[in-house]
């Protein structure tokens, strides 16, 4: 009968609630420590950590930070290469060897993340590069694969070329070669 009641009895339940609850104790006592700056264990408290000597060497020929106006310049000419290559692709159709590709799709990602990035960093062109991320979510939807080979747009894609160098004369270029085409 002993030995059924024993065998009844969840004693492992105990035992790890034994060994849970000294882990437990053991953690407040680190901790404890701690705050004390004492260390039960012999360790150094973090107070009295030795000094890591710095391994990193600065070149003082490389300045530490890009500046605002370096990096409106880097996203201005970025974007300007972008609006150049989509309107290159547009001129001849979305195709290369007469075979629709993606290229406009891809460009067109790439000048709206420009555009929208720059909005912030330009504000007296915040509209304008509003209106080209307008523009780019357009070729994004025009410029597939899918809709390339459709045939949909192939009127559009020559006036899609001339806005997208209007944009860029705007932005880069002369402000009254931006109204023409040529």
């Amino acid at each position: 009968m002993l030995t059924q009641v024993a065998s009844a009895l969840p004693l492992e339940k105990w035992l790890v609630r034994d060994s849970k609850k000294k882990a437990l104790d053991d953690i407040e006592k680190r901790v404890s420590d701690i705050e004390k700056g004492t260390s039960a264990h012999g360790g150094t408290h973090i107070n009295q950590m030795p000094a890591i000597e710095s391994h990193i060497s600065v070149n003082p020929d490389i300045p530490d930070l890009v500046t605002d106006q370096q990096i409106l310049h880097y996203q201005e000419k970025s974007l300007k290469q972008q609006l150049s290559l989509v309107e290159i692709h547009l001129k001849e159709g979305n195709r290369i060897f007469g075979k629709p590709c993606d290229c406009a799709e891809k460009h067109g990602g790439t000048i709206e993340a420009l555009a929208v990035e720059t909005i912030s960093m330009n504000p007296q062109k915040a509209a304008l590069y509003s209106e080209i991320a307008g523009f780019a979510r357009e070729l994004q939807s025009k410029g597939t694969p899918e809709a390339v080979a459709s045939g949909k747009y192939d009127a559009e894609y020559p006036k899609l070329a001339a806005r997208s160098r209007q944009y860029r004369k705007k932005l880069f270029g002369r402000a009254e070669d931006a109204e023409t085409d040529d």
